[in-house]
């Protein structure tokens, strides 16, 4: 079976304020700020070697989290014990710059002992190590000057993942992973950035097993994702409220579980 085309077909429902659709680009494993490549978001075994922790950026009138959440791929890892922003305003201001500090604890049987300054991550940019006891992990970010987005991405998308044969690709075993990127857009091919991946990873689909789909988003235009962005809207091979996590603002992730495959 031959690799599959992805296909996404951005929708707009009336009444949505989604700008017109994204372009393409293979995902980048580099840890680049907001706007950068995705990082590899692979399993890890032990937080030490890397830690992503994901927190909604600064956005103008937003107010600032205080929760956050381990990326996708590091849960089991840690846990989020702290979250404090170096402005006590109640919602971010324009053109401002601020910090965030995270303080995590490693679970049972992990520890942070031998992470290094590259591997360490929030909302997909380098974070700074302030304390490292091999426990607990305190982490800091200084973002770039608030996003002051002329829009926001309420309603979602809906992708299409598509077999060489044109029907709707669903993993079967002996099958290859859909690995190709197909977009169908308004715009230049610059302003968005997708990547795909599928948990487990493995190189043609194994018997007896369920498969996920991973569609991150990386949004370059200068709008924003809202933090309620595709609950009601967002869709995989026409099957409505599909997953959505990590959503940083600038970052989405969306996904779907495909029943098992096949002896």
């Amino acid at each position: 079976m031959t690799a599959a085309a992805l296909i996404f077909s951005c929708s707009n429902p009336a009444g949505s304020d989604l700008g017109g659709g994204g372009g393409s680009g293979a995902g980048n494993p580099s840890t680049g700020g907001p706007g950068a490549g995705v990082p590899g978001t692979g399993g890890n075994t032990d937080p030490s070697l890397s830690v992503h922790v994901i927190i909604r950026v600064p956005i103008r009138n937003e107010t600032p989290r205080t929760t956050a959440t381990a990326a996708r791929g590091y849960d089991g890892n840690f846990t989020v014990t702290s979250v404090s922003w170096d402005n006590s305003l109640p919602t971010f201001q324009s053109n401002s710059v601020y910090t965030v500090t995270i303080t995590l604890t490693a679970e049972t049987g992990h520890t942070f002992n031998g992470l290094t300054q590259e591997n360490a991550i929030i909302s997909y940019g380098p974070a700074a190590i302030v304390d490292n006891t091999g426990t607990t992990l305190t982490l800091t970010r200084t973002f770039p000057p608030t996003y002051n987005p002329p829009g926001t991405y309420n309603h979602g998308w809906h992708f299409h993942v598509k077999g060489q044969d044109g029907n709707f690709f669903v993993p079967v075993t002996g099958g290859t992973p859909a690995d190709a990127i197909t977009t169908f857009t308004h715009t230049p091919s610059t302003d968005r950035i997708y990547s795909v991946t599928w948990s487990p990873n493995h190189t043609t689909f194994q018997a007896n097993t369920v498969y996920t789909i991973y569609i991150t988003s990386t949004e370059s235009t200068g709008r924003v994702f809202a933090s309620s962005f595709g609950q009601n809207f967002s869709q995989i091979n026409a099957v409505t409220n599909t997953g959505i996590r990590d959503n940083t603002g600038k970052h989405v992730t969306v996904f779907r579980t495909f029943p098992a495959t096949g002896p």
